[in-house]
């Protein structure tokens, strides 16, 4: 009973992380377009309007509409607002439009996408340059003309029809991916093996306590490590934080890679293999796990998390688990 009283809690940690990390990429976000709407015509929170007989040169609005009647010489962006181009208009450069529907009715010599909304093209909407919806359809009336490409649900985009669980088709093998870890898991096996197999000794001896203690980690490091962003003095401390969590989160997966990666060789082949090659094998299948659509970036984080608070349970590897199938499996 021990053991599962910190199930829940680090059940519970880890849906609290996810909410503070959108948290935090939200405020960094909001920071990062007030900064944008500093530099260019719009205010926050406010709509904004070129007349028929205005001439601007670029257009950033944030929390707010945008309309066009007149010309615009260079881009129109728009965080968290629509823009409507109407005939009369005309945008020399391209059109974005993050969290907001775009209608053109008018001239686009440039692009026109739109980031987690819906685009529109009237029947005297004349576009140069591409249309591309990431996460929203694209609605073409006939008369409208396109010169470029035509994109729905672009696959670099952020939208529920581009998560992997609703797109199982979309694994790609991960050469590269193998590769890093094969190299990371080397260089751990060969000049830090105790300490790397420490860490899964408390991984596998102290399961719940490490998955409740790395997901509180990661919470408050991320909260921290951003506040601290925020200051000249406390950049280096940023920089401790997010190496530290990174660092546990790699030696956690190595460690869990290098069990499996033994497992799965005296099951092949009975006798002695090398320490540096188990990691390799191992890593090199978690690579390919990891790599499975959703499934596998559940199993990413959830090693992650495991393996930061395996790390910090043993102090990087100084001190042991108790006494474990892993432990006496790697005897």
């Amino acid at each position: 009973m021990r053991r599962h009283r910190f199930i829940l809690p680090g059940i519970g940690a880890l849906l609290f992380l996810c909410i503070c990390c959108g948290l935090v990429v939200g405020a960094v976000f909001s920071l990062s377009s007030r900064h944008s709407c500093s530099q260019a015509i719009g205010a926050y929170g406010s709509d904004v309007t070129v007349l028929q007989e205005q001439t601007v040169s670029n257009i950033t609005a944030c929390g707010g509409n945008v309309l066009v009647l007149g010309h615009v010489a260079g881009d129109v962006t728009a965080y968290g607002g629509n823009i409507n181009l109407t005939p009369s208009g005309r945008v020399d450069g391209g059109i974005s439009s993050y969290g907001g529907r775009v209608e053109v009715a008018g001239l686009v010599r440039g692009n026109v996408s739109s980031y987690g909304g819906g685009i529109t093209l009237d029947d005297t909407a004349r576009v140069f340059g591409d249309v591309k919806s990431y996460g929203g359809g694209i609605a073409q009336v006939p008369g409208a003309q396109v010169r470029g490409d035509v994109e729905r649900d672009h696959p670099s985009g952020f939208s529920l029809s581009n998560l992997s669980l609703f797109n199982p088709p979309g694994f790609t093998f991960p050469v590269a991916s193998i590769i890093i870890w094969m190299l990371v898991a080397a260089a751990l096996a060969h000049w830090f093996p105790q300490r790397t197999l420490r860490v899964g000794e408390v991984m596998f001896s102290a399961l719940p306590r490490s998955l409740a203690i790395g997901a509180l980690s990661w919470i408050l490091g991320l909260i921290l490590a951003a506040i601290l962003a925020l200051t000249i003095i406390g950049i280096p401390l940023t920089i401790a934080i997010v190496l530290v969590l990174v660092l546990g989160g790699v030696i956690g997966n190595v460690a869990m890679g290098w069990f499996l990666g033994r497992l799965i060789l005296q099951r092949i082949a009975r006798g002695e293999h090398s320490p540096v090659m188990e990691a390799m094998v191992g890593v090199a299948i978690l690579a390919v796990i990891e790599s499975i659509p959703f499934l596998g970036a559940m199993l990413g984080i959830f090693i992650a998390l495991l393996g930061v608070g395996a790390t910090l349970l043993s102090r990087f590897g100084s001190r042991r688990g108790r006494s474990t199938p892993l432990r006496r499996f790697a005897a």
